[in-house]
C-alpha cells in the first residue's frame, strides 16, 4: 500500500513544490465539505500526515516503539480525527511484520482468545481500546498492551502451527474472528 514512498527529503521537496500546494489549494475544501457531516474529521494538515507517514516508513522498526516511533504516533494521535485504530493502521502498513493494527473488531478477538487459550495467554493483561478523549500517554500504553498481547497470538499459532504467521495474516484473520456474524460465516466456510 505505501511500499513506494520517497524518503523524507524528497517528500519534504515534493510537499513544499508550488504544484504540491495548488493541489493542496483543490483538496483542502472537499475536506472541510466531507468533515462537515462527517463524525470522524479527516485532518485538513494532509501534509502533516503525509509528513509523519513518510517519516515512519522511513525508520526501522523495533517491535517495541523507539523514541522516533513514540514521538510521531503523539504527533499524529494529536492531528484531527486520528485516533488509536487509524494510528495503528498507519503503524501496521508501514511495518507490517512489527506492529499490529488494533480497532474494535481485534479487540473482540482478544477477549475471545484470552477466554479459548486462557491458560497460554494468562500472564498477558486482556487489551482494551482507549476512550477517545483520554491521554496520549494512556493511547501509547494501550497500544502497547495490543502489540505484546497480539505478539503473544502470533508466537501461539506459530509454535503450535509450525508456520510464520505475520501481523499482516492475524489482522485478516481476527478481523473476522472478532465480528460474529462473520465467524460463524467463515466457520461454515471451513466445514464445508
Amino acid at each position: 500500500m505505501i511500499a513506494g514512498l520517497p524518503t523524507v527529503d524528497i517528500a519534504n521537496s515534493i510537499l513544499s513544490s508550488s504544484c504540491a500546494r495548488d493541489v493542496l489549494s483543490l483538496i483542502i475544501p472537499l475536506i472541510k465539505i466531507k468533515n462537515y457531516k462527517s463524525q470522524i474529521p479527516f485532518p485538513v494538515v494532509i501534509f502533516d500526515v503525509v509528513e509523519k507517514v513518510v517519516e515512519l516508513k522511513n525508520t526501522v522498526p523495533t517491535h517495541e516503539l523507539s523514541e522516533t516511533e513514540i514521538l510521531i504516533f503523539d504527533q499524529l494521535i494529536n492531528l484531527e480525527g486520528f485516533q488509536l485504530p487509524t494510528v495503528s493502521a498507519i503503524f501496521h502498513f508501514c511495518h507490517p511484520s512489527s506492529y499490529p493494527i488494533v480497532d474494535r473488531n481485534i479487540q473482540a478477538s482478544c477477549g475471545l482468545l484470552a477466554t479459548e487459550f486462557s491458560e497460554e495467554l494468562n500472564r498477558i493483561s486482556l487489551p482494551i481500546l482507549p476512550a477517545a478523549n483520554t491521554s496520549i500517554e494512556n493511547k501509547l500504553g494501550k497500544y502497547r498492551n495490543f502489540i505484546s498481547f497480539l505478539t503473544e497470538v502470533k508466537n501461539l499459532h506459530n509454535n503450535q502451527h509450525q508456520t510464520e504467521y505475520s501481523f499482516r495474516s492475524l489482522d485478516q484473520e481476527l478481523m473476522v474472528y472478532g465480528v460474529p456474524n462473520m465467524k460463524v460465516k467463515a466457520e461454515n466456510h471451513a466445514n464445508n
